[in-house]
């Protein structure tokens, strides 16, 4: 994967990142009028915390197939084979999806991928950091919780709102995303669009370590 390639899919992310962040945006405008009022503001940022959430699972997918794809050596290492250092991403792309890798429950299982398959001078993923990790975890809970609705879910939810929020009632992902964030000290942005600046972040350190390598 050229220097280029990873480029495309950093830009695309940001793009998609940002594309959310301004839907947020115009949501919390006076003047921006949907059905049901504030409900159906919530229900939109419910929407968009689901779309969020996949954008990330496609980007690091793509990004642990390109950095595989520059040196496949420390994957063989791992799986006691011997083949080419430099394969087609097809197959790098078969490696890691056709054997179950790309289960990730959080940003640590991630990392633990990366460290088994990827030689250090391509692994990216170790430049996540501790505080975007666990914002990206935390969000990954919310996007699990929309997603199925379950009791274990809401369960792991409601200790996420606690432990980092002190919000003992339970309270929907629409209107809790709405709200706006004092957690990181940004007070003009939205929950949802704080949690995003945690993808952002993640990115941009994975990029800045990926850009100065050859």
């Amino acid at each position: 994967m050229k220097k280029s390639s990873f480029q495309k899919t950093f830009a695309q992310f940001r793009l998609e990142v940002a594309a959310y962040a301004e839907l947020v945006a115009d949501c919390r405008k006076p003047d921006f009028n949907v059905s049901g009022g504030i409900s159906g503001k919530h229900t939109i940022i419910e929407a968009l915390a689901v779309k969020s959430y996949a954008a990330w699972e496609v980007f690091t997918e793509d990004l642990l197939i390109g950095c595989l794809n520059r040196d496949t050596s420390r994957y063989a290492e791992h799986k006691g084979m011997k083949f080419s250092k430099h394969l087609s991403r097809d197959l790098c792309e078969l490696m890691i999806t056709g054997l179950g890798y790309l289960d990730v429950k959080d940003v640590g299982t991630l990392k633990g991928i990366a460290n088994k398959v990827l030689v250090p001078e391509y692994n990216a993923f170790a430049e996540i950091s501790s505080a975007d990790a666990q914002r990206i975890d935390d969000f990954c809970k919310i996007r699990n919780y929309l997603s199925h609705g379950s009791r274990q879910s809401k369960s792991t939810l409601a200790r996420v709102y606690a432990d980092r929020h002190q919000a003992h009632r339970f309270i929907e992902p629409g209107q809790f995303l709405f709200a706006f964030d004092r957690q990181t000290g940004q007070g003009k942005l939205t929950r949802l669009q704080a949690y995003l600046m945690a993808f952002s972040n993640a990115a941009v350190s994975m990029e800045n370590f990926l850009l100065k390598r050859p």
